[in-house]
């Protein structure tokens, strides 16, 4: 049953009804306080509920996307948008960037509201043990999510928990790796014990969750055995499987399928959905400008704030691989009479983007665009590339809606299998490694094809183009570049926006210039930032 969230003193929320949706939503409803609501199952409930309301504000979301996919070796920005300074490591990457203050602040509202729930989940009366610990689970997860995406981001940060009952204008940094042992490990071994294997309502957390968050962490920590002890589990000892279509996997009529894991909920009901999940915005080409063209629903609203590098384009066999085939919209379709060229109907190609090199011989025979290789890997005309349809929502309600519907996935099994693979190769088995990568690769081999590789063949380079090549999008790049200390010299390599101005220091994001502010001791910031 869906269950619904409160806002507890302003930080904290708490359930109220049900309805025939399985979905963990939100409403926004003022009211009681945390002393005198979190006193029976229900309370409790409702505030490991409010502890997910943070996850809307980052996945899904620009600000999310800004930091994990600009700056990296396989995305850059289009023409539009904010931010390009992240992507480019300019100045405008300093403590005053607005999305690094929303981070700290909504992110750290997450934790406290965790620590509301873990402190008085042990004196709650009405409320079985196996229910009380599996919400403490919930909590512990979030809490351990919320501090593992911010000590990536910032290093040493802030650590706390336990509820805050007073005033606090101290901003202490903690070293990193004590935010991993104090917090983030034992949350994640508890969450893994306690946790079930499933949930009634979908998008709390769960034992797989977990488990894939725990190995993503250990990952960061290079202990492999863990990572490929998590990764055989997740594959092996759940109904976790992977799909026969790639684009199936992010089909908006096809969300809880077989290969998700745990996705950020969002849904169609204006009340609980906020701002929505606006993913479907920023990696769409600038289509509606083309002969026989017009903005619609189906093909989106073109942001254009995301385009593949050259490195990107490259990654992809685009007659042998699904993720490029299935993963991009290749083509559009004419919509509009009123400038459709003579001949050209509607439903007929009107554009059409590949990553061969089209000669003007066979353009000249085309009543329809064509943008090639070339086109696609301009840095002049940055309106014209593949657009990645994996979060493209056909069900917003009006052409100019930005509120989506569509769930953000955060973990799926194609994952383990790479997380495994490189947890084979890291251990000196690249045989290992080469099989495990190959299930996935065949499983994304398009009909007639193999994309299956040597053992020759691996090596951590190739990890991370597979890696590439199966989450692009995801917000999970930067992450990765980073933990596996490649960031400067990819950057540098691939992406030729970023090359010129990123530095060894940025591989951490300024501590929040609002942070510093406000608090009443010295906040020393990071090492290069101002």
């Amino acid at each position: 049953m869906k269950l619904s969230k409160f806002i507890i003193a302003l930080a904290l929320t708490a359930v109220t009804g049900t309805s025939c949706n399985d979905y963990l939503d939100e409403e926004i409803v003022s009211g009681a306080t945390a002393g005198s609501y979190i006193v029976d199952a229900n309370g409790l409930t409702g505030v490991v509920n409010a502890a997910y309301a943070p996850l809307r504000t980052y996945y899904g979301q620009e600000l999310g996307f800004v930091l994990t996919e600009f700056g990296v070796d396989t995305y850059t920005h289009g023409r539009d948008g904010s931010f390009i300074d992240v992507n480019q490591y300019n100045p405008g990457l300093s403590p005053s960037l607005s999305i690094l203050s929303t981070l700290w602040t909504n992110f750290y509202k997450g934790i406290s509201t965790c620590n509301t729930a873990i402190d008085r989940a042990p004196a709650i009366g009405n409320i079985t043990d196996q229910l009380r610990s599996q919400r403490v689970a919930e909590a512990r997860y979030l809490r351990a999510l919320y501090y593992f995406v911010l000590v990536q981001t910032f290093g040493d940060i802030p650590l706390s928990l336990n509820e805050i009952k007073d005033v606090r204008t101290e901003t202490i940094r903690v070293n990193a790796e004590k935010i991993y042992t104090d917090a983030i490990l034992p949350d994640l071994e508890y969450a893994v014990t306690n946790l079930p294997r499933t949930q009634s309502d979908y998008g709390r957390a769960t034992q797989a969750a977990a488990k894939m968050l725990l190995a993503r962490v250990q990952m960061v920590r290079k202990n492999w055995v863990e990572v490929e002890k998590l990764s055989n589990s997740v594959i092996k000892d759940y109904n976790f499987s992977l799909q026969d279509s790639y684009s199936g996997i992010f089909d908006i009529n096809n969300q809880k399928n077989s290969e998700v894991i745990w996705a950020v909920n969002y849904n169609s009901t204006a009340l609980l959905n906020g701002t929505g999940n606006q993913s479907h915005l920023y990696f769409i080409m600038v289509y509606d400008g083309e002969k026989g063209m017009q903005r619609d629903i189906l093909n989106g609203r073109p942001f254009n704030r995301f385009k593949l590098t050259p490195y990107g384009n490259s990654l992809f066999d685009n007659k042998a691989d699904k993720r490029y085939v299935e993963g991009f919209q290749r083509v559009y379709y004419a919509n509009n009479r009123t400038t459709a060229p003579a001949g050209m109907n509607l439903g007929d190609t009107a554009v059409f983007i590949t990553t061969d090199i089209v000669p003007a011989s066979v353009r000249a025979t085309k009543k329809y665009a064509i943008y090639d290789l070339n086109d696609i890997n301009s840095q002049t005309v940055r309106t014209k590339f593949l657009t990645n349809i994996k979060f493209l929502d056909p069900k917003r309600s009006s052409v100019t809606a930005v509120e989506g519907s569509k769930d953000f996935i955060v973990f799926r099994i194609a994952e383990a299998y790479l997380n495994l693979a490189e947890a084979q190769l890291m251990q000196s088995r690249p045989d290992d490694a080469t099989a495990t990568i190959n299930i996935l690769r065949k499983k994304r081999s398009m009909p007639g094809f193999d994309l299956s590789i040597g053992a020759g063949q691996m090596n951590m380079e190739f990890i991370l183009d597979e890696r590439g090549r199966e989450l692009y999008g995801e917000m999970q790049r930067w992450f990765d570049l980073k933990r596996t200390g490649t960031l400067i010299e990819r950057v540098k390599k691939y992406n030729p926006d970023a090359m010129a101005g990123i530095k060894d220091y940025h591989v951490l994001r300024p501590i929040p210039q609002s942070e510093i502010d406000r608090s009443s001791n010295k906040v020393d910031q990071n090492l290069g930032y101002n």
